[in-house]
């Protein structure tokens, strides 16, 4: 899939804890027949996503799904969720983000938003106490 990475430190609104948020996002530019390829590759199921801005955890490097060493921090989540709505209220019906964290190989997580876009979330891997927001796994796979 071609992707943009975002290259921003931040994400408006985001909690990050000041951590940076650089190369953990990725703009999907590729037509969704790639997407659906990706997902029927990669994915293993699909993630809640909470109903309201305000229910996400209030510490950005909180994870929101775990695997073994891996994990998708609610700040990416909700910094994907704000990339493709904006700072407005969402449906949470439009929008499916798919569990890509295997255990041997992790991979970027999509979050699709019907009939606008997809943005990959890069895992952030994790070794004993160290947590990486900055994804070690880039969303460029």
């Amino acid at each position: 899939m071609d992707v943009l990475v975002s290259r921003r430190g931040s994400v408006p609104h985001v909690d990050t804890r000041g951590a940076v948020l650089a190369e953990v996002l990725g703009i999907v530019v590729s037509p969704s027949s790639a997407v659906d390829r990706y997902v029927d590759e990669h994915a293993d199921g699909t993630l809640d996503i909470p109903q309201y801005y305000s229910r996400f955890p209030e510490r950005g490097d909180e994870p929101v799904h775990s695997v073994e060493n891996s994990s998708l921090w609610s700040a990416c989540v909700e910094g994907a969720l704000r990339l493709l709505n904006g700072n407005g209220q969402y449906a949470r019906d439009e929008f499916t983000l798919y569990d890509c964290l295997d255990d041997s190989n992790p991979m970027p997580c999509p979050m699709l938003r019907d009939d606008v876009g997809c943005v990959l979330i890069a895992p952030a891997l994790s070794t004993d106490t160290d947590h990486n927001l900055t994804g070690s796994n880039s969303a460029v796979d």
